[in-house]
C-alpha cells in the first residue's frame, strides 16, 4: 500500500510556516486516503473538504504511484483554484510570491522524496528511451505563449533541487531566451522551444539518464505550472558471440558437418539493462528461445541440432539479443557449410554382350554429394586402376569412365561403380554409394576332352566301356559340337539348345561308326575294341567361332593279332635262307611281348622253330629248306600281358621260281603320242616279280621304248619313248608316251624275278593319225599280226600252257598228301588256339622293309634276262 506525504505551504507579507500531513499506511486496504490542502494564514491550517471529496474518489485498484500522482495533481490544481477563487488574493508576479503546492509521491521501498514548488501540478508522462539514441522529454503543461513564459526550468531527481536546465525569458522573447543547461550536460540537452509543445531533447542517451524529469513553467500573468516525466533509458547488450564446444568464436561460413552428425552452437549477448532476451533464428523462424542469466549479466542460449539434414546446407542461423522494441536487437550470424552424402550413383553405359579380348568403356555418375563424390571401380572385388573423372554442374555431379578389356574370367563377375564423399568417408565411416553390373563376356568355346569318371585311361581292355565327357566353357552356349577320331569326323553335328541352355544332342546320323553314341556332351563306346583305338577331340562352336580340345588317346589293351598287309608266302630255293618277318598288333606292345614260331613241312611233325629274333612286336624267323619235302609253313604265335594270340600268323613257304606270263593285256587308251596298256599278273614264282614292256615300230622292228614296273604301287621306269609302268602288283600298267602319231607299234610283255622271267605276250596298237579325231574305249583292239608270227605265238602258247597244266596238277597232289600226314598236328594246334583255317590273308610287298631285297631281285632279274638273250 503506497504512502502519501502532502505538504502545505503557506506564505504572508509577515511570515511563511509549513503544514505537513503524512498519512502512511491506511488502517486496512478498504481504507480511502483522503487529504485536504488549502492555503493558510500562519496560525494552523486544517485539511479542506474539497480535496477530500474528490481524493476520496479514488479506488483501491488505482492506489498505485503512478496512477495516485496522476489523480493528486489534478485534484491539488482543482482545490488551488477553489481556494483562491474563495479567497480573491491577487495571483504573485514571482515565484516568492506565489503559494506552492509540492505534491510528492514515494514507491514502496523508495525511501526518497523528491520535491518541487508549482502551482499547477500535470500528470506523470513516462517515457522510454535506448541508450545511444535519442529522446524528446515533453513540457507538455496547459498554455504555452512566446509572450506568457517567462522561466523554464527543468529538474532531475538526485540533484537536489538544483535545475539542470534553465530557459530564462523574463527580459526577452521566449524564442530568444538564454538557454543554460548545466555543465554535466554538456550538449547532449537542448530544451525546443519551436515545438509544441516544447521538448528537451536529449542525445545521445546515456544510462545513467534514466529518472524522473520536471519540467517547471513560470509564466507573467498565469500560475507556475509543473510537468513530471519519467525517462526510463535501455541499455542494448553490448555485444552477441556465437561459440562451439571449445568456447571457439564462430563468424560467418562454419563447418563444414557431416550430414546427419550433430552440432552444438553457443550463443552468449553481454550487458544490457534489463537482461535481454537471447533467442536462435533460422532464417526468419525461430527455432530456440530457452536461454538463461548466469553470472554478471551474462545470457546465454545453446542451440542443439541433434541431426543435421541436407535441408540445414547453408543455413544462416542468427543469434539475436534484445530487451527493447525502440531499437534493433544485437545480433550474430552463421552459415552452416555441410558435407553431404551422394544422392544416387548410376552405371549409365547400356545393357549390352561384352566379347572377351576387345576393349570395352563403361561409364558411372553420381550426384547430391558435397564436395563431389570420388568414383571408384571394381570389378569381381578388386579395385580398378585408371578411371578418368570430370565433375559437371557446379560440383553436384561426378562422371567417371573406366576402360578395360574383359577376359573370359570376367564373365559373371560384378562390376561395380562406388560412389564416396571422402571427408564422411574418413570422419565417420560412411560407405557410400554403388551401382553394380553382372558381366555378361561372350568368348568362343573352351573346351576340355576328359574320359570318364573311374575309367582308368592306361587300363582299358577290350570289351569294356568307354565314355568320355566334352567340357565346355562357352557363352552364348555352343549351337554344334563335332567329334574327331584321328583328325576325322565321326559324324554330322546334331546338337539343339539355346543360350546357356547346354544343349542335347540329337539322334545318331549316318557314319557313326557302330557301338559309338553320343548323348549330349558325352561320347560312348560300348564293347571297346581295337579298331576303336585313336586320338580322340572334340569341337563346339558358337557365335564367337569355334574351339577344338587337345587331343586324348584311347588305348585299348588287347592281346596279340596279325597285323594286316604283311607277306604271307615265301619262295625260296633249295639251301637258301628265308627270312620270314612277323608283325603283330598288340597292347601293350613295348613290354611283355613274347614270341613262338612253329614249323610244319612235309618232311617232320609239327615242330617249335627256335632260330628268330624279336624286336618289339616284329619277330623274324631264318629258316633253310634243305629238300623238296622241307618247303611248307612257318606259324608265328605272340603273346602279352592280355593274353595269348587267338589266331596265329602262317606264312607259306615255297619253291622259287620264273614268274607266269601276265594275261589280259590291252589296250585301254590311245592318243596321238601315248598308249595305255593294263595287264593282270600271273603267279610270282614265289619271289617278288617285275614287269617289263617292249615297243617296236611294226614297219621297221626297232626298238622304239621300254617300261619296267617294280611292281610296288605304281612305281616304274621307262627308256626311249618315256612314260612307265604303275598300278598295283596284281594289276600291271603302263603308259608309253612320245610316240610317233599314225604309226601301228608292236607290244611285247613280260614278268621276271631272281628267278628268270616269263614268256612274252605281243600286242599290236597304233597311234591316231593327226587329221584324225578319235575316242578311245576300253574294248581291245584289233590285233594285226604276221602269219608267221601268229603261228609261232600259238605253238608257244600251247606248249606254256601244258606246262602250267602239269605244275599245278603235281602241286595239288603234293600238298594233298602234306596235309594229309599232318592232320593230326594241325588239329591240335587248333584246339590249342593256334589256328583258324577260315582266315583269309592278302598278299601285300612291304616297299620299306623289303627295298634292299627287291633291289638284289630286280639286279637279278636283268643279269638273267641279258644271260638267255645272249
Amino acid at each position: 500500500m503506497p504512502a502519501l506525504v502532502v505538504i502545505l505551504l503557506t506564505a504572508s507579507s509577515t511570515n511563511a510556516s509549513a503544514h505537513i500531513i503524512h498519512v502512511d499506511n491506511a488502517a486496512d486496504d478498504d481504507d480511502v486516503l483522503a487529504m485536504m490542502v488549502m492555503p493558510g494564514d500562519g496560525a494552523g491550517d486544517t485539511t479542506g473538504g474539497a480535496v477530500r471529496h474528490i481524493i476520496s474518489s479514488l479506488s483501491q485498484q488505482e492506489l498505485n504511484a503512478s496512477s495516485i500522482i496522476g489523480k493528486l495533481h489534478t485534484s491539488a490544481l482543482t482545490a488551488l483554484s477553489l481556494s483562491s477563487s474563495s479567497s480573491g488574493g491577487p495571483a504573485a508576479d514571482d515565484d516568492d510570491n506565489n503559494d506552492k503546492l509540492l505534491l510528492l509521491h514515494q514507491q514502496q521501498h523508495s525511501g526518497q522524496l523528491s520535491t518541487s514548488d508549482t502551482d499547477s501540478y500535470y500528470g506523470l508522462t513516462e517515457i522510454h528511451a535506448v541508450a545511444g539514441g535519442k529522446v524528446s522529454l515533453p513540457c507538455n503543461t496547459s498554455y504555452w505563449g512566446d509572450n506568457d513564459v517567462s522561466l523554464v526550468l527543468w529538474y532531475r531527481d538526485g540533484t537536489d533541487g538544483i535545475p539542470i536546465y534553465r530557459v530564462d525569458a523574463r527580459n526577452t522573447p521566449l524564442p530568444h531566451s538564454k538557454h543554460s543547461p548545466t555543465d554535466s550536460l554538456g550538449k547532449r540537452f537542448h530544451f525546443d522551444t519551436n515545438q509544441r509543445p516544447p521538448v528537451l531533447k536529449i542525445y545521445p542517451v546515456g544510462g545513467h539518464d534514466q529518472g524522473e524529469y520536471r519540467c517547471r513553467v513560470d509564466y507573467r500573468q498565469s500560475r507556475t505550472q509543473v510537468v513530471v516525466v519519467q525517462l526510463n533509458v535501455t541499455v542494448p547488450p553490448k555485444e552477441v558471440v556465437i561459440m562451439d564446444t571449445e568456447g571457439q568464436k564462430l563468424d560467418g561460413l562454419i563447418g563444414a558437418y557431416d550430414e546427419n552428425s550433430s552440432v552444438l552452437l553457443i550463443c552468449e549477448a553481454e550487458g544490457g539493462k534489463p537482461s535481454p532476451s537471447v533467442v536462435w533464428f533460422r532464417g526468419s523462424r525461430l527455432i530456440d528461445d530457452t536461454y538463461t542469466i548466469g553470472p554478471h549479466g551474462l545470457v546465454r542460449n545453446e542451440l542443439n541440432i541433434r541431426q543435421l539434414n541436407r535441408s540445414d546446407f547453408m543455413s544462416v542461423l542468427t543469434c539475436r539479443a534484445s530487451n527493447t522494441n525502440l531499437s534493433e536487437p544485437v545480433v550474430s550470424s552463421v552459415v552452416l557449410d555441410m558435407n553431404l552424402k551422394p544422392l544416387d550413383v548410376l552405371i549409365v553405359t547400356p545393357k549390352r554382350p561384352l566379347v572377351a579380348g576387345i576393349r570395352t568403356e563403361f561409364q558411372c555418375r553420381s550426384s547430391g554429394s558435397r564436395p563431389a563424390a570420388q568414383i571408384s571401380w571394381f570389378k569381381g572385388g578388386h579395385r580398378l586402376a585408371g578411371g578418368r573423372e570430370s565433375i559437371i554442374n557446379d560440383g553436384n555431379t561426378s562422371f567417371s569412365v573406366i576402360t578395360f578389356v574383359p577376359s573370359v574370367e570376367d564373365n559373371g563377375r560384378q562390376l561395380s561403380c562406388k560412389a564416396d564423399n571422402m571427408p564422411m568417408a574418413q570422419s565417420i565411416g560412411h560407405p557410400g554409394l554403388e551401382d553394380n553390373r553382372i558381366l555378361n563376356v561372350h568368348f568362343a568355346p573352351q573346351i576340355e576332352l576328359k574320359f570318364g569318371a573311374n575309367i582308368d585311361k592306361d587300363g582299358i581292355r577290350e570289351g569294356a566301356d568307354v565314355y568320355m565327357e566334352c567340357h565346355i566353357r562357352a557363352n552364348p552356349w555352343i549351337k554344334d559340337i563335332y567329334w574327331w577320331l584321328n583328325g576325322k569326323p565321326l559324324m554330322q553335328p546334331s546338337i539343339t539348345g539355346g543360350v546357356g541352355g547346354g544343349g542335347s544332342v540329337g539322334s545318331v546320323g549316318g557314319g557313326l561308326p557302330a557301338g559309338m553314341i553320343i548323348s549330349n556332351q558325352s561320347l560312348v563306346i560300348q564293347k571297346v575294341n581295337r579298331r576303336h583305338r585313336g586320338r580322340y577331340q572334340c569341337t563346339g562352336i558358337n557365335i564367337e567361332g569355334d574351339s577344338t580340345s587337345d587331343a586324348i588317346d584311347l588305348i585299348v589293351n588287347f592281346a596279340p593279332v596279325c597285323k594286316d598287309g604283311q607277306k604271307r608266302q615265301y619262295g625260296v630255293a633249295r639251301n637258301e635262307i628265308a627270312r620270314v618277318r612277323c608283325e603283330v598288333d598288340a597292347q601293350p606292345a613295348d613290354s611283355g611281348l613274347t614270341f613262338k614260331w612253329f614249323a610244319n613241312t612235309s618232311d617232320s611233325e609239327l615242330t617249335v622253330w627256335p632260330d628268330f629274333t624279336m624286336n618289339r612286336s616284329v619277330s623274324i624267323a631264318q629258316y633253310t629248306p634243305k629238300s623238296r619235302e622241307s618247303y611248307g609253313q612257318l606259324i608265328c604265335l605272340a603273346q602279352n600281358q592280355m593274353g595269348k594270340q587267338l589266331e596265329p600268323c602262317v606264312y607259306n613257304i615255297v619253291p622259287a621260281g620264273p614268274p607266269e606270263p601276265v594275261r589280259n593285256c590291252a589296250v585301254t587308251n590311245h592318243s596321238m603320242t601315248t598308249l595305255l596298256v593294263d595287264c593282270v599278273a600271273g603267279d610270282d614264282g614265289g619271289l617278288h616279280p617285275y614287269y617289263f614292256i617292249e615297243v617296236y615300230n611294226t614297219g621297221d622292228q626297232l626298238l622304239t621304248a621300254n617300261h619296267t614296273s617294280l611292281g610296288i604301287g605304281g612305281n616304274g621306269a621307262g627308256n626311249g619313248g618315256g612314260g612307265g609302268g604303275g598300278g598295283d602288283p596284281g594289276h600291271p600298267a603302263f603308259t608309253v608316251d612320245s610316240l610317233q602319231p599314225g604309226t601301228l607299234y608292236t607290244l611285247v610283255l613280260y614278268a621276271a624275278n631272281a628267278k628268270g622271267r616269263s614268256h612274252g605276250v605281243t600286242l599290236s596298237a597304233a597311234t591316231l593319225s593327226p587329221p584324225e579325231k578319235h575316242i578311245s574305249n576300253a574294248s581291245f583292239e584289233q590285233i594285226v599280226v604276221n602269219p608267221v608270227l601268229g603261228i609261232l605265238i600259238a605253238v608257244v602258247a600251247s606248249m606254256v600252257l601244258i606246262v602250267i597244266i602239269v605244275v599245278i596238277v603235281i602241286k595239288i597232289r603234293y600238298n594233298s598228301r602234306r596235309y594229309d600226314n599232318k592232320r593230326t598236328d594241325l588239329t591240335e594246334l587248333s584246339s590249342r588256339g593256334m589256328l583258324n583255317n577260315s582266315s583269309r590273308h592278302s598278299l601285300h610287298v612291304d616297299p620299306i622293309d623289303e627295298c634292299d631285297q627287291q633291289i638284289k631281285e630286280f639286279v637279278d632279274v636283268v643279269t638273267s634276262i641279258n644271260e638267255q638273250g645272249n
